[in-house]
């Protein structure tokens, strides 16, 4: 999450010594990074924001067992994972269309790229398993333990299934466009 783990690592000492200016700066830091990650699997800016501010209370709780900013990292995800995965399990959140995407970037002063808007349009079930596993590498048995709604053959399926509509929707640029007959006979 971060690129400086010795500066990091010497807010986490501060912070052990109860200097709370150390562990906002040690927040603030992480900001981005944990925000983008709740945004993504809640896009709903005010609980995005709530998620947040859990997850690092968490951390605060428990900062005299972190020992450097890798461990710092772990405890962040896993705050963030879990109250995401409550809140997604306990709300529906309705399917985002192009207009509640607008009106989200508009929110957020940020425009989203267009393969964003495309997860972003997904249900929480496959956003939360694309960008679980594609984007910040969390085993298939890991988003199981975490997100119980979706069982471990149907993550596999999911993830497939999600991965061809955007490959079929965005292609690499290493790879030739399809055109949606190829697409028919590939399938």
């Amino acid at each position: 999450m971060d690129g400086n783990s010795s500066y990091t690592d010497s807010l986490i000492e501060e912070s052990k010594k109860g200097r709370n200016n150390s562990f906002i700066k040690l927040s603030l830091v992480y900001l981005p990074k944990t925000f983008s990650l709740v945004f993504a699997l809640v896009p709903i800016r005010n609980e995005a924001i709530k998620i947040c501010s859990e997850s690092f209370l968490v951390a605060w709780r428990k900062i005299q067992t972190i020992h450097n900013s890798d461990t710092l990292e772990k405890l962040i995800i896993k705050a963030v994972l879990i109250r995401c995965t409550d809140y997604l399990s306990n709300s529906k959140i309705k399917l985002l269309d192009d207009d509640a995407i607008a009106k989200l970037s508009k929110e957020m002063k940020s425009p989203f790229s267009e393969i964003e808007e495309e997860i972003l349009k997904l249900s929480s079930e496959e956003r939360v398993v694309i960008i679980l596993y594609d984007r910040f590498g969390v085993r298939v048995q890991i988003i199981d333990e975490v997100y119980k709604i979706i069982k471990i053959n149907a993550i596999l399926e999911t993830l497939n299934n999600v991965r061809y509509k955007l490959i079929r929707k965005f292609p690499p640029e290493k790879f030739s466009s399809f055109s949606d007959a190829e697409w028919n006979e590939i399938d």
